[in-house]
């Protein structure tokens, strides 16, 4: 094989890993890590409505009362739009 060959091998392997990477890497990586964050500020969300409250955390833990599912879904899509991912 000639030298064109080959560059235009390898930039077709690195356009095509780009490719990949773009469009199924990095949405399971922003997926993932807008979980974590949704999870995270939905409970402190819900802390901060018990606090108001008056409820404590013990009560509110035993009561089974970690995050409410529309803190949750808002949170979550907040953090998908700020990535740059499109909601369905």
């Amino acid at each position: 094989m000639n030298k064109a060959k080959i560059i235009c091998l390898i930039l077709v392997a690195m356009v095509g890993f780009f490719l990949f990477y773009w469009y199924q890497i990095r949405p399971s990586l922003i997926y993932s890590r807008c979980d974590t964050e949704a999870k995270v500020d939905a409970a402190n969300e819900q802390l901060r409505k018990l606090k108001l409250v008056g409820m404590g955390i013990k009560e509110a833990t035993s009561a089974g009362i970690l995050y409410s599912s529309e803190d949750y879904e808002f949170a979550y899509k907040y953090c998908l739009r700020e990535s740059g991912l499109k909601i369905l």
